[in-house]
């Protein structure tokens, strides 16, 4: 695992090594054991390396055998054995035991197709000097970051936007239309982030630079695969074995080793295969002194059951201190507040294990989200005359007027209002934290170039959803949305600042196509998610934890934002330097604080809002962009 970064100049001048250098030194965190440069005549490539396999003679760049290719990457290639072996068959000769020397070879084989060949997580870049072509790619599900900037002289890319922005040419102006989003969706998806020009290479995409023209293509999409309907028994025991495969994949490591586990379904999964592997594997869990948000009793269980040696951790945050740091390594506003357990974890980790494995995309593969059931709730509502509705919906308004958004009445009205909107917008309402409406009072003015219809993104997608979608399209709207632009860059961003690898076990692209094939019926029923994998590990798991219900990995954020938090806030939002910004209507802040004081949880709007303001003063206000800065 790494932090890459690279130039790409289309008149072929060598960039300077003291350029990659600022880059790099601001990936420190990724790649704390070594790092490696590469120029020549147009293109420049740097990397900073954290050793995990092959930790002697694992150095990058990587170069072919007549150094006419070089390579840098960001990741692991989980299946490197066997391309090894095969690479080895027709002649080629590799110079170190590394996973990722297979893909110059693989490339030197099969051209731009050799992506398909990888199992694995991973962003790289690979120089081609024969044909003066610049590669740039993402691993299918997107858990390795990849962002660039294309000026008149080239491209420049990097791991993290805090490297990127390291290039003195980047202008930092802020781009509305993503500004709208993230206001939406509480992250910036890609391909956008939150400068103008500034891009995000998506999840399963590979960019070309060739003679200064790019192009961007996908090479690879998750499509269900047209099958007879399997027996139950046999979807359970191909669940098992894929399960069994991907985590036997993923242990491959010279250093040591662990389980981020919850005590949900997903990650005791994972720790189920994992021990028998590697007896007494070590777990790591993080709880909270607030009942409510602690699973830390689950994560006990099911690390007895396993024979794991558990450590846990209960979070007492410094919100104050931890707020620049987040900024500054996620690199534009990140307003998903689970951030915040997810970056001490990882803080816990460093120094007890370098690779962590987890249980990242079982949700959305198997049906794991609330909102899956409340679809099929909502199509019966459909039944239901529009009047009905709407008094059903102030009935529990009037219910639910006050108390946490996690709370059984605020839960019942945000399902029962969005019965009333049609079905994309009913999505929508589920998972935003502003919606349109909100968002017009909101701005100051209005915003130039704003659809205010985050409809338009879901468009980007096979599904039905604007039709009347079943469960099924809602989650492979998350698979292809959430996943990759919220958990996944959640979970690097916050691992890799503490110099932590993690490998999500579900993420196997094999995986998720056996798992894209289980009819949805299978998994979601109208009282249970995860149905089918439930029934695949009975016996595996303790009982408690196949019965729990989902729970996602949330901070008391109501609680906090109404007590300790609140003047930290209140002056961030409201304060001089808030006020001196031409984006929002200062009275309709104040607001949401009143209300938020009186017990009407507004904390997604007042995270996202603060979030932001914190970006500003990180990226916006700061004009030292040469400046290397330290790391937390």
């Amino acid at each position: 695992m790494c932090g890459i970064c690279g130039v790409y100049n289309k008149e072929g001048r060598i960039p300077a090594r003291a350029e990659l250098q600022v880059m790099t030194s601001r990936l420190t965190h990724r790649g704390p054991d070594d790092e490696g440069y590469y120029t020549a005549p147009g293109i420049g490539l740097g990397h900073r390396r954290l050793s995990i396999i092959d930790l002697k003679s694992g150095h990058q760049p990587l170069h072919s055998e007549d150094t006419t290719i070089w390579l840098v990457v960001n990741g692991e290639i989980y299946n490197f054995v066997e391309l090894r072996q095969r690479l080895e068959q027709q002649g080629h000769a590799f110079s170190t035991r590394t996973d990722v020397e297979v893909i110059p070879h693989l490339y030197e084989e099969h051209g731009e197709d050799f992506v398909s060949y990888l199992r694995g997580m991973f962003s790289l870049a690979l120089w081609d000097s024969t044909q003066e072509k610049l590669i740039l790619a993402r691993d299918r599900a997107g858990e390795k970051p990849l962002c660039y900037w294309e000026g008149r002289g080239g491209i420049v890319f990097a791991s993290e936007l805090q490297a990127l922005m390291a290039w003195p040419q980047i202008p930092r102006v802020l781009d509305a239309e993503a500004l709208d989003m993230y206001l939406g969706l509480q992250y910036v998806p890609a391909p956008w982030t939150m400068l103008q020009g500034v891009r995000k290479l998506e999840p399963s995409h590979m960019l070309v630079m060739q003679r200064g023209t790019m192009r961007i293509r996908q090479y690879w999409r998750l499509a269900v695969a047209l099958q007879q309907r399997l027996s139950l028994n046999e979807y359970e025991q191909g669940i098992r074995e894929h399960l069994a495969e991907a985590v036997r994949l993923r242990m491959a490591s010279d250093v040591p080793m662990g389980v981020l586990l919850s005590g949900g379904i997903d990650s005791s999964a994972v720790l189920s295969y994992a021990a028998a592997v590697q007896p007494g594997i070590q777990t790591f869990s993080i709880g909270f002194a607030e009942a409510a948000y602690n699973e830390l009793p689950f994560s006990r269980q099911a690390a007895a059951a396993s024979g794991a040696a558990h450590h846990e951790h209960i979070v007492t945050p410094q919100i104050a201190e931890i707020i620049p740091a987040l900024v500054r390594h996620y690199g534009e506003p990140f307003a998903d507040s689970s951030a915040i357990p997810t970056f001490y974890l990882a803080q816990f980790v460093s120094g007890r294990a370098k690779v962590v494995l987890s249980g990242d995309g079982g949700d959305e593969l198997f049906g794991g989200y609330d909102r899956y059931r409340a679809w099929h709730y909502s199509r019966m509502m459909d039944y239901l005359p529009l009047g009905l509705r709407r008094l059903l919906s102030r009935s529990i308004g009037s219910f639910a007027a006050t108390g946490d958004v996690h709370s059984l009445g605020s839960r019942l009205q945000r399902f029962v209002r969005a019965g009333e909107l049609p079905a994309v917008e009913r999505y929508l309402s589920w998972i935003a934290a502003f919606s349109p409406a909100e968002r017009q009072f909101l701005y100051r003015q209005p915003l130039p170039g704003v659809p205010r219809d985050l409809g338009v993104l879901l468009q980007r997608w096979p599904t039905d959803l604007v039709g009347g979608a079943r469960g099924g399209e809602l989650s492979e709207v998350d698979r292809a949305l959430y996943l990759p632009d919220d958990l996944l860059v959640k979970v690097d961003i916050a691992s890799m600042a503490f110099g932590v690898e993690v490998r999500a076990v579900f993420l196997d692209h094999i995986f998720m196509e056996f798992a894209a094939a289980i009819p949805f019926d299978l998994k979601v029923r109208l009282n249970q998610g995860k149905y089918i994998l439930r029934r695949a590990l009975r016996g595996r798991l303790p009982r408690a934890v196949l019965r729990r219900k989902k729970r996602g990995f949330g901070v008391p954020l109501f609680a906090w934002l109404r007590g300790p938090l609140f003047p930290f806030v209140e002056e961030s939002l409201c304060g001089s330097r808030a006020r001196q910004r031409p984006f929002f209507q200062q009275e309709y802040i104040l607001r949401l604080l009143r209300e938020q004081q009186r017990g009407i949880d507004h904390s997604y709007k007042l995270w996202s809002l603060l979030m932001f303001e914190w970006w500003c003063r990180e990226f916006l206000d700061k004009t030292d962009t040469g400046k290397v800065e330290s790391r937390e």
